[in-house]
Order: structure tokens, then sequence, then C-alpha cells
């Protein structure tokens, strides 16, 4: 038995196509299609069904790719038992993450990881939608929010908190709200590309409170968002790690600190039934270290350990 068939199978029945795990590969479909034929053959069983839409697994093929991937889970572990010591680890690492968060500080901590560690390589696609890991062949993922249950591991690497800001021309032509509920008197700039929409709930005292805002801009991009508020547009509510920057220089100024808002976290995420490799725990291990467990970018809060759960 050719154990680079079987790990072929097993990427193409995770990916459901044979063009994503060529690609995954780099090798041609062509290729891997020969060796996905000659698996088949050598067990004298149809593994999977090929359409015009994909590939889909036979009942004998789900039997013995449940089987298959437990035997690469253990020899890939086997492998790493007698190397996992070598610091020089090797090989490509594909990363998702929002554009605001990659751009401001994914990559700096990357190329520190990057220098350190120079026989890996790093696809980084910045996104701000959720993407699918599995089906589109991505190791890890930066999350922002609050997970929901969807079968993926995530590592709480540190919390996610939003402060509302304005221009100092625009405070000082127009002053400041003193409460939350007098929000409703200002412009505010609303992102519409998040969940809660026109909707900001603060802690004011032992209660939480939601007061409606709104304003003449609405924008889906985060980096309108900040322009607009830099440019007295209106109020926005921000992330720390956006606003932080922007606020030790001067450009932007907190408002409404008294009252905190929700706070959210940062993950990083990947495929269960994927035992981490040693490049990608290394990456795991680094980014926990640069960012967590109390963000740079937020002095003065508590701090919260990291921890590792189903999300």
């Amino acid at each position: 038995m050719d154990l680079e068939e079987i790990r072929v199978f097993a990427l193409a029945a995770d990916l459901g196509s044979l063009t994503k795990a060529a690609s995954r590969l780099n090798l041609s479909k062509s290729v891997v299609s020969r060796r996905l034929s000659a698996l088949e053959s050598r067990l004298g069983v149809r593994l999977l069904n090929r359409t015009t839409r994909g590939i889909a697994l036979t009942e004998l093929g789900q039997t013995f790719f449940a089987r298959a991937r437990r035997i690469l889970t253990e020899v890939d572990g086997a492998v790493e038992a007698v190397t996992g010591a070598v610091p020089d680890i090797a090989g490509q690492i594909r990363m998702t993450a929002p554009v605001s968060f990659g751009t401001l500080h994914l990559m700096p901590a990357l190329s520190e990881f990057l220098e350190r560690h120079p026989r890996i390589e790093i696809e980084l696609e910045l996104n701000d939608r959720v993407v699918d890991l599995i089906g589109e062949g991505f190791d890890l993922a930066v999350r922002i929010g609050h997970l929901e249950d969807s079968g993926l591991v995530a590592r709480r690497v540190a919390p996610v908190r939003h402060t509302v800001v304005g221009s100092p021309a625009f405070l000082h032509e127009r002053g400041e709200p003193e409460r939350p509920r007098d929000l409703g008197r200002f412009d505010c700039v609303i992102y519409s590309n998040a969940s809660i929409g026109a909707q900001w709930r603060f802690k004011v005292g032992e209660r939480w409170e939601s007061p409606r805002v709104g304003g003449r801009f609405r924008v889906n991009n985060a980096e309108m968002l900040v322009q607009a508020a830099l440019l007295g547009v209106g109020l926005a509510s921000l992330p720390t790690f956006v606003a932080g920057p922007l606020i030790a220089s001067g450009q932007l100024k907190p408002i409404l600190r008294p009252f905190p808002m929700p706070e959210a976290g940062l993950f990083l995420v990947f495929p269960p039934d994927k035992r981490p490799t040693a490049k990608l725990r290394a990456v795991i291990d680094h980014l926990t270290r640069r960012f967590g467990p109390e963000p740079s970018w937020d002095p003065g809060y508590a701090g919260a350990n990291p921890e590792t759960h189903q999300a």
C-alpha cells in the first residue's frame, strides 16, 4: 500500500474536490486522479464517485476514510516524535484573517515568525467573511468576536474590546455625550457589516443599555469607518486594536469610558480532525505570545489566560 496515495485520497475526501486537492498538493489534477485510481485498483473497490459537481465518498469509501485518517495521524505523530525537537521546521501554512487586524497587527508578528523559521512559507488571505477552513484548504484562521459552535478547535488568545471615539474637531463643535442614552443627539457612523447594526451596548451600573444610534453615513468597510470618524462625519464604535494607535496619537478621542461595551475575543481556529503539526503549533504559540494574554493596544487592563476549546 502506497502511503502517498492514501494521503491524496484523504485530502480529496476532506476537500470534496480533486481540483482543490491538486492545488493544495501542488500537483496536476491528472496526477491526483491517477493516484486515486491506483489506490482503488489496489483495494479492488470504488472509494469515490466522481461527478461534474465534485466527488463523493462511496459507502466503502467512508469506512476506509475514517480509518485512513486515523492511520495518517498516527504516522505524522510518529514522525514528529523523532523530529519534533528539531527547531528548523519547514513547509507551507495557509492562513486567513480579518482585513483590519491583518494589516495593522498580524503582518509584523508573521514577519518575526518567518525570520525565525527560514524554511516556512506562509500564504495569507485577508478576508472579513467567515472562511470554510476545511472546504477551502486553510490550516489556521484568526477570528474576532463570539464564536458559534462549528466543530472547529479554537484558542482564545486575547480580549477584544470596543470603544466609542470621535475626532477632536467633531467633539469640540458638538460636545460630548455624558451617558449612552445621549448618543441619540449625535451623528454616528454605522458599520453595516456588523450583526448588531445600529445598536451599541453599554454597561450602566449593573445592567446593560442599548441606546439606538443613527447617522447619515453607513459603510460595510472597517477602513472607511475609521476614515469617517477621523474626518468628523460622526462618532464611531471601533475595536481598540484599531482605535488604540489613533487615540495615542491624538487623532481620535475616546468617550463614554465609564460605560464599557461588551468584550469579544481574539481566537486562533484550526480543524479538529487534523493533529496540529510542528509548524502549526509553532505559529499558534508565536501568535499567542505576541498578542496575549493582554494585547499591547489595551494597556492597563487586567489579564486573562488563553484557553483552548471547541468552537
